[in-house]
């Protein structure tokens, strides 16, 4: 058997693997809640394990423990990342590292719950960043999305903590990591726990013992739309106080008057079904193109994934869950219907008129028997000069 160092991992070699500086050990655990051991990555001085591979059953080659918690399988003679063959950053379970990263490449990356406290299993739960048309947070249980953060807004997550940073590699690929710059990276990590909540977990000052975890979705700090309150434009759709719903108003778009509600501090709609249109850039010119479609329905300037800038992004049809906040926010532009012009103007007029026609007919008739007797003397007046 080839000899290696105390952070490294050879075939068929028992694991009691431990990083360079002692931050962090890798080793097989048993867990209360099933029959199967796994193999798992925690910091040396807390049992909470950061990483559990639920598929490698026989490790093989040479695997190194990395100083960040990182579990790398590489050549003896080669440390470049790019050439590790595989690497537990790559397929993370239900914890991020300051380190790792979270990717959206269309082929997602993202924490997974555990099953329940003592099964490391793959839970029910789901925490990713996601860019439909713009980038957002959310966490699903199974099909269903239960929380959408509000877009990135350049320097954070509108809705969340400033706890996450995103990067572009590129139009396809970008990346979600703990931005260290706002937290200790001697020991944190952001978990989904098997209840669906993602929570922060630090270590306390002067202790080796971990602290209250910080809750950071679902956010309570968000100011929800009253379910007694529709954005401009809109009207409740139903009488059952239990499911009202705004629906647009019966009086009709696209008839050549529309113009658009600025409400600010919102979260945008879901974006999904949402078109974006990245070389426009400015409110007015995104406001034409909306214009332009009669199904179009809202429109506002998020930063889009394709340029990492500003961008144009419209709504057609439903606008779903709409929120407002207290103090962060983008502008929505909401398309509304021109004023009905009231029939009131019209009825004056309209009597005005018939009354004028009314006074000036008596003069009209006078004026035309006048006419018509000054013919008449006309004409005998010329019969007798003829005689």
């Amino acid at each position: 058997m080839l000899e290696s160092p105390a952070d490294c991992l050879c075939k068929w070699v028992s694991v009691k693997g431990v990083s360079s500086k002692g931050t962090f050990k890798a080793g097989f655990f048993r867990s209360a809640g099933t029959e199967s051991w796994f193999l798992g990555i925690w910091y040396k001085n807390v049992a909470e394990r950061t990483y559990v591979e639920e598929r490698v059953l026989l490790l093989h080659q040479q695997q190194q423990l990395l100083e960040n918690g990182n579990l790398v399988l590489k050549d003896v003679n080669n440390d470049n990342p790019e050439d590790f063959f595989w690497q537990s950053f790559d397929e993370p379970t239900d914890t991020i590292l300051p380190e790792m990263k979270l990717v959206w490449n269309y082929q997602n990356r993202y924490l997974t719950s555990w099953r329940a406290l003592d099964d490391p299993r793959p839970g029910n739960y789901v925490f990713r960043f996601e860019t439909p048309q713009y980038p957002v947070l959310s966490i699903w249980y199974k099909a269903f999305l239960l929380y959408r953060s509000g877009p990135w807004n350049g320097y954070k997550f509108i809705g969340a903590p400033s706890l996450f940073r995103l990067e572009w590699k590129d139009q396809q690929i970008s990346y979600l990591s703990i931005n260290t710059t706002t937290t200790s990276p001697d020991y944190t990590r952001v978990q989904l726990d098997n209840d669906g909540s993602v929570r922060h977990y630090t270590l306390e000052s002067n202790s080796q013992k971990v602290g209250p975890a910080m809750e950071l979705i679902p956010l309570y700090s968000e100011r929800l739309l009253s379910p007694c309150e529709c954005i401009p434009g809109f009207e409740f759709g139903s009488l059952n106080v239990t499911t009202k719903e705004c629906v647009q108003k019966k009086n009709g778009t696209c008839n050549g008057d529309d113009h658009f509600s600025l409400v600010r501090k919102m979260n945008l709609p879901d974006s999904r079904n949402a078109k974006s249109n990245p070389s426009i850039t400015k409110p007015e010119q995104c406001g034409k193109i909306c214009l332009g479609d009669c199904t179009c329905t809202a429109y506002s300037i998020s930063i889009s994934l394709e340029t990492d800038n500003w961008s144009c992004i419209t709504w057609s049809r439903d606008l779903l869950d709409l929120r407002s906040y207290f103090e962060e926010g983008l502008d929505l532009y909401v398309r509304t219907a021109g004023k009905k012009k009231s029939k009131t103007g019209l009825i004056v007029g309209t009597c005005v008129c018939i009354l004028v026609v009314l006074a000036l007919l008596p003069l009209f008739c006078y004026w035309r028997r006048k006419k018509k007797r000054e013919r008449e003397r006309a004409t005998t007046a010329a019969s007798s000069i003829g005689k």
